[in-house]
C-alpha cells in the first residue's frame, strides 16, 4: 500500500515466502548431513520517499526503508543445532531486523496502475549473530542490493542482487 503527497511517497506493506532448503554439500556421511528442509519467512516492510516527477517519471531521490522478517521451519531449526559445532557457521536467529537508504527510478504510461517498472539502489544494515565453534558475538552487518522490478496492474516481478546473493520473485499485489 503506498501514498503519495506532494513529493512524499509513504509505503508499508507484508510479505511471506516459503520453500526449500536441499543438501548439496554436506556428505552423507557427515554430521550434520541433511536431504532438505522447509523455509518459510513472514513479515512488513515500510518506507518514505522524496521524489519528483519529471513526466512519466518519478524519481525517489532519497528515502528511509526497514522491513523486519520472521524465520520459521525445519532449516530456521537446523541452522539453530549446528550453532557451535565445529566446521559450521550459523546465523541464529529468526527475526531480523533492517534499515537504510534507497533510491529509486520508476517509469510508468498514461495509467500508472497498470504498468510500471523500474530500478532501486539500497545501502543499510541488518542486525545479526554468528555462533563460531566457542565463540559467538552480534554484529550490525552492512547490507546493498540493485533491482529491477515490473509490474502490470497487481502482478509483479523483481530481480535483485545483494551483497548475499541474487533472487528472482514473482507475486500478486492485493
Amino acid at each position: 500500500m503506498a501514498y503519495t503527497l506532494k513529493h512524499i511517497n509513504i509505503a508499508y506493506g507484508a510479505f511471506g515466502d516459503a520453500g526449500q532448503f536441499s543438501n548439496g554439500t554436506i556428505p552423507g556421511n557427515q554430521p550434520g548431513y541433511f536431504t532438505s528442509k522447509f523455509a518459510g519467512m513472514a513479515g512488513g516492510r515500510a518506507s518514505i520517499n522524496y521524489y519528483i516527477t519529471p513526466g512519466n517519471v518519478d524519481i525517489r531521490i532519497i528515502g528511509i526503508e526497514a522491513a523486519y522478517s520472521h524465520e520459521f521451519g525445519s532449516y530456521a531449526d537446523f541452522r539453530r543445532e549446528v550453532a557451535g559445532q565445529p566446521n559450521f557457521f550459523s546465523d541464529t536467529r529468526v527475526n531480523l531486523f533492517t534499515i537504510g537508504g534507497s533510491s529509486e527510478v520508476v517509469w510508468y504510461g498514461r495509467d500508472p496502475s497498470f504498468f510500471q517498472y523500474g530500478f532501486r539502489l539500497f545501502l543499510g544494515g541488518t542486525n545479526s549473530s554468528y555462533t563460531k565453534y566457542y565463540d559467538s558475538y552480534i554484529q550490525s552487518r552492512a547490507t546493498a542490493s540493485f533491482a529491477y522490478f515490473m509490474q502490470m496492474k497487481n502482478y509483479f516481478m523483481v530481480a535483485e542482487l545483494t551483497s548475499g546473493g541474487s533472487h528472482f520473485s514473482l507475486g500478486y499485489r492485493f
